[in-house]
């Protein structure tokens, strides 16, 4: 190959001594740093690659070896394909200060133009010393910078002194001619380990559909949303991999294409029904090996690139990131997004039976909980007419008959959720909610001055409360009271009458109006002693281990605190005391087998910091909250139904928000549906239980 020139006509030099460089340049004239043999201590060696608009356009490569950046000029600069060898001249050796020049050379000095940073940070010689290297006419480098990745290797041109053909190694970040490579703004990426626990971003409100350009908007998908983590060759979704079981290995296998050592996406695992539509029942059927479906992984974020945390950048960036690494599989399905043509996937996505369009602030970074920067556009079946660019703005007041008070009044002092947010989210959940409260005799916790104000307990109706609010008159079996007249939340006006009492939490009975002795569900109370939610999620799982040995079919969701509740319905005709025993007998079990996770222990301080399995809501008159209903706590989290594949280290009852749960119910459905109608016999299930007590006692 015949010498190439290019710019300066003394880019090739004999030395590529330090000394070179001072020599040639005149520094009363030039910005560029003078060498004064600084040293990095205790570091990773580093590379640089400066964009030099001299009189040809072309990129400098440089790395840090003994105190100086060897470089080479690289004129067509790098490509990805392992198939395209480019030429890379040995230049003079730079000063380490190089690194940091970004500017530009004036005219008459040697290199004249603009000098920027293309590309720089930390880098390995695979086949080092460098000398060695050098001498045997091959370098080998792994670079891990935010253009250039993975391995690099140069060969040095045998009939030619400086000139060297530079080509990328076969490794994830390889990619054919045309296939840009990965380009992130890292101006707010952490350079970080990747994250042990991660918590989901959630949608924040709901909204008619509007058109912004600032704004990315996404179909609303209705399927099982996970994690996946790559790290190196492994792959699992956050978080149990068995959970999701093998019929999704293939998904598994081609995320391992995924370009990148390490990453995080979140996605959907989605499966369609017999109508080719997005189905969660039939996706429940396919992960238990019920259907033979095939099931994909939407991913719609990337949160972690090789060792960036992304959750900074903004969401236009981490989606082109997303897309440039994802591998092309058919099981693997990127979520697109439209600006201009959002009314347009709008009638579609109402047309095929989706639940609606996510708007998505694009400038937006990644944040847990619910955020006003997602927004959920319900779909219809009539045309709308979008509106203009979007606009933050307060809810409306809705009155249904009832002359709400105070609706201006604060309940959650740090979120800042007034009463008026409590009135609006119980008439849009009502009919959810209300199947869990009809003809259920209704304890109420009301705090008329806000969670931090005080509350009490409410079971007797007042003697002011309207006429029409349906009560049953219950018998107590405590000697000092002989009767308590009940609320019963039959219908959507009696739950804003409640809500405008600030009664945020609801505690409806297990039993009904007609058979008020025999409860409807068996119940266990998942209770942590420390804040770590992780061993909640293990006694869960143990608990669901072993309901499934007694052939049940439990039902899981968030207490909306600090715990989780786990539901077993029931046929008629068992007494609470019966219940009680034998959720006894479970919780004993679990504390036996998991000696180091639970407990049956009521006392705290002797609990040892273990998860509290407690039996004892299986009583008369005890009750836990219902689903859907609020919580007084800060962010003013929901108690919400799970499916048990999202059981996972990572959950965070917090996250699931007042202001999130809305969309939830509207894009997965009622996931606690089967606890009004899938009545099981605990006959059975005692004796597989009494035959299990008895081997641990052998």
């Amino acid at each position: 190959m015949p010498l190439v020139t290019f710019g300066e006509s003394d880019l090739l030099v004999m030395s590529k001594d330090i000394r070179a460089y001072n020599k040639k340049r005149d520094f009363s004239q030039t910005l560029e740093p003078r060498s004064r043999k600084r040293h990095r201590k205790a570091t990773e060696p580093v590379f640089v690659v400066h964009r030099h608009e001299a009189r040809r356009l072309h990129y400098d490569l440089r790395l840090e070896v003994d105190g100086a950046l060897k470089s080479f000029a690289v004129p067509k600069g790098f490509s990805f394909d392992p198939k395209d060898k480019h030429l890379a001249v040995r230049t003079e050796d730079h000063p380490l200060e190089y690194e940091d020049f970004d500017g530009v050379i004036p005219q008459g000095q040697y290199g004249a133009g603009m000098m920027t940073i293309w590309d720089r940070g930390p880098y390995e010689l695979l086949n080092g010393p460098w000398d060695a290297a050098i001498d045997a006419g091959k370098i080998e480098l792994r670079m891990r910078g935010s253009f250039l990745r993975g391995e690099w290797h140069m060969v040095k041109l045998k009939k030619e002194k400086d000139q060297w053909l530079l080509f990328k190694s076969r490794d994830a970040y390889a990619r054919e001619k045309g296939d840009a490579p990965v380009s992130l703004g890292l101006l707010n990426a952490r350079r970080q380990p990747m994250p042990q626990r991660l918590s989901r971003m959630e949608i924040g409100d709901r909204s008619s559909l509007f058109v912004d350009p600032e704004w990315l908007y996404e179909p609303m998908l209705p399927g099982l949303r996970l994690f996946a983590e790559k790290k190196g060759n492994a792959i699992r979704f956050r978080g149990s991999r068995q959970r999701i079981g093998s019929v999704a290995d293939r998904v598994v296998a081609a995320l391992g294409g995924t370009r990148a050592e390490n990453a995080i996406m979140d996605g959907i695992f989605v499966c369609p029904d017999d109508e080719n539509r997005p189905c969660p029942l039939t996706l429940d059927r396919a992960l238990l090996g019920e259907v033979s479906k095939p099931i994909f992984y939407y991913a719609f974020d990337l949160l972690y690139y090789d060792e960036w945390d992304l959750r900074d950048v903004s969401l236009a960036e981490r989606k082109a990131a997303l897309s440039s690494i994802l591998p092309k599989h058919s099981l693997l399905v990127y979520v697109d997004h439209e600006r201009s043509r959002a009314a347009e996937l709008f009638e579609t996505a109402s047309a095929v039976g989706l639940r609606g369009l996510v708007a998505k602030s694009a400038a937006s970074p990644y944040r847990r909980g619910a955020s006003d920067d997602w927004l959920w556009i319900p779909a219809t079946r009539t045309p709308r007419r979008p509106r203009g660019p979007h606009k933050r703005k307060q809810k409306s007041a809705r009155t249904h008959s009832i002359a709400f008070t105070n609706r201006s009044k604060v309940l959650w002092p740090q979120a800042g959720y007034t009463k008026g947010d409590l009135i609006d989210y119980y008439e849009q959940m009502a009919d959810w909610l209300l199947p869990y409260l009809k003809d259920r005799p209704l304890s109420l916790n009301r705090f008329p001055n806000g969670i931090d104000g005080g509350s009490f307990f409410q079971k007797e109706t007042p003697e002011h409360a309207p006429d029409w609010i349906e009560t049953v008159l219950v018998e107590s079996k405590h000697r000092d009271e002989v009767e308590t007249r009940f609320v019963l939340c039959n219908d959507r006006s009696t739950l804003l009458y409640l809500a405008n009492q600030a009664a945020i939490e609801l505690h409806p009975w297990s039993s009904r109006r007609g058979a008020l002795e025999s409860p409807d569900w068996a119940i266990l109370d998942l209770d942590p002693t420390t804040g770590d939610f992780s061993l909640v999620v293990r006694v869960a799982r143990a608990a669901e281990e072993l309901l499934g040995e007694l052939g049940l079919r439990p039902y899981l969701k968030t207490s909306g605190a600090k715990g989780l509740h786990i539901y077993i319905p029931l046929v008629a005709g068992y007494t609470y005391e019966q219940v009680r025993m034998f959720c006894e007998g479970v919780a004993r079990l679990i504390a036996i087998r998991e000696p180091a996770l639970a407990t049956i222990e009521r006392s705290k301080p002797r609990r040892d910091g273990k998860v509290y399995v407690d039996f004892l809501q299986n009583r008369r008159e005890q009750t836990v909250v219902a689903p859907y209903a609020v919580r007084p706590v800060p962010p003013a989290s929901v108690s919400t139904p799970l499916a048990w594949n999202e059981l996972s280290d990572d959950l965070e009852p917090a996250d699931y928000t007042m202001t999130s749960a809305p969309a939830r119910v509207a894009n997965l459905g009622d996931l606690f549906a089967p606890t009004l109608g899938d009545s099981q016999d605990l006959l059975a299930a005692i004796d597989k239980l009494q035959a299990l007590v008895g081997e641990t006692r052998r």
